[in-house]
């Protein structure tokens, strides 16, 4: 028991990051705490050791049929919520993250045999570069947003499939370069018309991720 060092710990929350949360490691580290505090051991580390900052945010949730009709009826009301509305229909029938959505370019779907491609330079982990089969509905949406996306200037397969607003890329004294989109870059997000149209459905703590939790919970539940 008195081996142990603060060092130690670092190591081995480090190698657990990959794997668990923070919420885990630091529950991990409390049980260990415990011990060491038994063995009267805990005291010489306890100035050296800070628990890691965990999500506070709270679990994912889960959408209700109701709740996922009332939000999808919503959106499709309103044209200025498009590429809000089809990057959601796009993450609860594929388990996409944001990040994964707003990193896709042209050549990653293909309508011809139903599937989306997730490159690893566009997620977050090893794990997550895969290979989605499309649904009705998410191809519906990607036929969509192909077309959308033509219509801003997107027409290499490397192009982005939601291209950027030049507006936000401009800072300080560089010139805007007239209105309009870049293909060559990824939209940063999608952030004001997803608040406008989770508060119009009547669900404003509704998180964007939540739909990816949806998503797996259909496909838990059928199996």
């Amino acid at each position: 028991m008195g081996d142990f060092t603060n060092e130690d710990i670092e190591a081995y929350r480090r190698e657990r990051l990959a794997n668990v949360s923070p919420r885990t490691i630091n529950l991990e580290i409390k049980v260990l705490r415990m011990i060491l505090q038994r063995a009267k051991c805990w005291g010489r580390l306890t100035d050296g050791y800070k628990p890691l900052k965990e999500n506070t945010r709270g679990p994912g949730i889960a959408l209700t049929q109701e709740e996922e009709r009332r939000l999808f009826e919503t959106a499709a009301a309103n044209p200025l919520w498009e590429a809000a509305y089809l990057a959601a229909l796009v993450a609860v029938n594929t388990t996409m993250r944001s990040v994964e959505i707003r990193n896709l370019r042209l050549s990653d779907v293909d309508l011809l045999n139903r599937t989306v491609t997730v490159r690893r330079e566009g997620t977050k982990t090893d794990a997550g570069c895969r290979e989605i089969p499309l649904n009705d509905v998410a191809r519906w949406a990607f036929a969509r947003l192909l077309e959308r996306a033509r219509l801003l200037g997107a027409t290499d397969g490397e192009h982005y499939l939601f291209p950027a607003f030049r507006f936000r890329h401009t800072k300080g004294d560089q010139p805007a370069d007239g209105a309009g989109y870049d293909p060559t870059r990824p939209v940063k997000t999608w952030r004001t018309a997803w608040r406008s149209l989770k508060k119009a459905a009547g669900l404003p703590k509704l998180r964007f991720h939540d739909l990816r939790h949806t998503s797996i919970t259909k496909l838990a539940e059928a199996g």
